[in-house]
């Protein structure tokens, strides 16, 4: 065990520095929940994003952040050694629970180590919000632990279900995918009994009373908290097409598709190559045929997975039900009794992966164990092939979470038909630009611009009805100051997503800087005597300020905690409308949203300006 967790802590040893990206941003850096008691007693009432409409109610892996935070605020390390040591506590479990299954010592340790080493979960390890997968994982096996151990607990079968039932609810906690311990929980007493303090096999049959009815008590009460909370149990939330097209697709498309992508799973699996943060539309593409060898794939995966849990159920107990442990906690996030957020996510094979990998291990060590007696030697080459091979990937993938930009960049060359891929990594070439702008690098900044409107135009291509790249080009139009290119972009970003309300905060921003650049003509105009054109530009000003004030007070009312909003407005009120009051009190809400604001010194200095002080 010792072995065990030094080799999985070391293979992610290098994702320490790594900066908040994607998810980590709104969920982490920016929210304001995790950073006082307060907040943290509002996440058992809120859901996972703090809006009604997310479906998603993780208390307390927003607890987790929120521990991270008082430890090292927005320093990365201790979100990264939190995320290390649960995912070993994880890998140790996995060992743990191998062996009270039966398993040799050669089987647990050599599933163990390949679950710690498996790249495909370094997006959960490495990716500080994958924390919602790990800690699940990790009270999901401390439960099957202690509840594998009560029959044989003499004095303690009480305390021993008080874990295994308390682990459960603080599992659901983590994360809702939990709830399949329901079934798992069964087929390991079925497929592997459980032994007394005599040795004797127990039924699972005989288990239902006094073990089974606690997991049912802490599912009920996780779904009472989640119905008050959700105003419902957060089942058919709208999903977007752009993270899961497939609710949106033909009936056939709907019932076929799901299989595709259960084969992009089983190449996640066993070739963990290619791996990529977003695996949206259009990257894997909609199945249309029975026959399309993605479906043909993915139903033989499957299909065989339960097979084989029948025909292993007698000669090998301990693979079926790590076959069956894999198809049951896989179920809920398959797209196949029910639609979920997104098509496709490695995160989501945190979990299932370790019933694949104990299945696997049972295998190798079978094929080890045999006659001749090279077989062991050859076995042992194999899997300290596949664990160096492993670990390597996991190595060479935890850079590519260090910021936005290797993470996106990393992402193109895995998933280039995601439309999401592309116009992130539009979105952050884009501030790479301004950036060398700002160092006075303009024949650098204009190769960036040039390159990150080839990937928004590209994003655009995949998916025309697309707001954020549509938002994201019109921005790069005001930067590149083509304000009626920008401002079409807008306009039709708002046609297509009414309620999105960075576009009313972007368009904003565009007229801001037309209204400077006009101000500046028509002062050159008035000076050379063209006053009819100088009034012309100034009228077209007054109109471009009612216009950005309209904008940015939509903004404010579809989300009243946005700080850039206020922060715009303030700038607009004071610059060009002069309304000092107004504009201070916009200004002090940005300091009530955003406390740890960088420019919070400037922000009050200003304050204290406009007031009279």
């Amino acid at each position: 065990m010792a072995v065990l967790a030094v080799v999985t802590a070391v293979a992610y040893a290098n994702a320490f520095g790594n900066a908040f990206v994607f998810d980590d941003v709104p969920l982490i850096r920016d929210n304001l929940r995790i950073r006082s008691a307060g907040g943290l007693v509002e996440c058992f009432r809120t859901s996972y994003r703090g809006t009604i409409d997310d479906g998603l109610y993780r208390p307390l892996t927003l607890l987790s952040f929120g521990l991270n935070h008082a430890a090292s605020g927005l320093e990365t390390w201790s979100y990264t050694a939190l995320n290390v040591l649960v995912h070993v506590g994880v890998t140790l479990c996995l060992f743990g629970l191998t062996r009270s299954l039966g398993a040799p010592l050669a089987a647990a340790g050599s599933a163990a180590l390949l679950f710690g080493l498996h790249p495909v979960h370094v997006e959960a390890v490495t990716g500080f919000v994958g924390r919602a997968d790990t800690l699940a994982a990790l009270f999901a096996l401390v439960s099957l632990l202690a509840h594998r151990r009560i029959p044989a607990g003499r004095a303690r079968p009480i305390l021993l279900r008080g874990v295994a039932w308390i682990a459960f609810l603080l599992a659901l906690l983590a994360k809702e995918n939990a709830i399949t311990l329901l079934a798992v929980v069964p087929a390991m007493d079925l497929l592997v009994p459980s032994r007394d303090a005599g040795g004797k096999r127990v039924p699972w049959t005989s288990r239902l009373a006094p073990d089974y009815v606690g997991y049912g008590v802490a599912a009920a009460a996780y779904l009472a908290a989640r119905y008050a909370v959700l105003g419902g149990l957060g089942l058919g939330q709208p999903i977007m097409a752009l993270d899961n097209p497939i609710p949106g697709a033909g009936a056939g498309q709907a019932l076929l598709t799901p299989f595709a992508v259960v084969a992009e799973y089983f190449r996640l699996l066993i070739w963990p190559v290619r791996l990529s943060a977003d695996y949206s539309y259009n990257q894997i593409p909609l199945a249309n045929s029975l026959l399309d060898p993605r479906v043909l794939v993915g139903l033989a995966a499957l299909l065989g997975a339960v097979a084989c849990v029948l025909l292993l159920r007698s000669r090998a107990p301990v693979a079926a039900f790590g076959l069956a442990f894999l198809v049951l906690t896989f179920s809920v996030t398959s797209n196949i009794p029910f639609k979920i957020g997104t098509i496709c996510a490695e995160r989501l094979l945190y979990l299932p992966s370790a019933g694949f990998l104990l299945a696997c291990a049972v295998a190798w060590e079978r094929v080890a164990s045999g006659d001749p007696r090279w077989r062991r030697p050859a076995a042992l080459v194999l899997l300290a092939a596949v664990a160096l091979a492993s670990g390597w990937r996991t190595w060479s993938r935890n850079p590519e979470w260090r910021d936005d930009v290797s993470l996106w960049s990393s992402a193109i060359a895995a998933a280039p038909r995601s439309a999401k891929v592309h116009s992130n990594h539009g979105n952050f070439t884009l501030r790479q630009a301004r950036a060398l702008r700002e160092q006075g690098k303009e024949a650098d900044a204009q190769q960036r611009f040039r390159e990150a409107e080839t990937h928004l135009v590209r994003a655009l291509e995949i998916l025309p009805a697309y707001p954020e790249a549509i938002n994201s080009l019109g921005n790069l139009y005001v930067e590149l100051r083509d304000f009626a290119a920008a401002a079409k972009q807008f306009e039709r970003a708002a046609a297509l997503s009414p309620d999105f309300p960075r576009t009313y905060v972007n368009w904003a921003v565009l007229e801001i800087k037309w209204i400077t650049e006009l101000r500046r003509a028509a002062t050159e105009l008035h000076a050379q005597g063209r006053a009819a054109e100088s009034a012309e530009a100034v009228t077209r000003i007054e109109r471009l300020a009612r216009q950005a004030v309209e904008h940015l007070d939509r903004a404010v009312r579809l989300e009243p905690t946005y700080a850039l909003a206020y922060l715009n407005r303030a700038v607009l009120l004071r610059d060009h409308l002069n309304q000092p009051a107004r504009a201070a009190a916009d200004f002090r809400e940005v300091l009530r949203l955003q406390p740890d604001s960088p420019r919070r010194e400037a922000i009050e200095r200003e304050i204290v300006r406009l007031e009279g002080g």
